[in-house]
């Protein structure tokens, strides 16, 4: 007949290897993605105009997008006729990056999560484009027919 001390000592190994089992297996394995250290840099863009490339109009703005994905952050802020807006802060959720280091051909992808004033939130994708003649931030991932553009400088 086995002691009570025995069967206490005896279960607390196998405790542990149950336990240590378990977290072995419940450990994070999806790879992480490496990204390019252009698309890692923290960007602050600015830009004077919008376009509505539905009707080909063009609007003065005054618009600021601060990018650090490092952080996962993107803030954007666009004032209309002098009015001075707020920022508005969204996060990162995720992003796919083909630029090229020179900014100038390729794009980039932002998975965004913004908090609307109501309390919910709401998921949309946004796109920074890199073209020869420039630098290009557009509200959605749709057709060129039904965006609306801002003409980017990098500060």
């Amino acid at each position: 007949m086995k002691s009570p001390l025995f069967k206490f000592l005896f279960s607390i190994p196998l405790f542990l290897l149950i336990t240590g089992v378990g977290k072995l297996t419940a450990q994070d394995t999806t790879p992480q993605i490496s990204y390019s250290k252009q698309c890692l840099q923290m960007l602050k863009l600015s830009s004077d105009k919008m376009i509505f490339t539905k009707d080909k109009t063009e609007k003065p703005v005054k618009a600021i997008f601060i990018i650090n994905p490092q952080k996962r952050t993107l803030d954007f802020s666009i004032s209309e006729n002098g009015k001075s807006s707020a920022m508005r802060k969204t996060e990162i959720t995720d992003m796919n990056c083909t630029i090229n280091p020179d900014f100038t051909q390729g794009k980039i992808v932002y998975s965004i999560i913004e908090s609307n004033n109501d309390g919910t939130y709401s998921a949309n994708e946004v796109l920074l484009e890199a073209t020869p003649t420039g630098l290009y931030f557009s509200n959605n991932i749709d057709s060129i027919n039904n965006k609306v553009l801002f003409v980017l400088k990098k500060e």
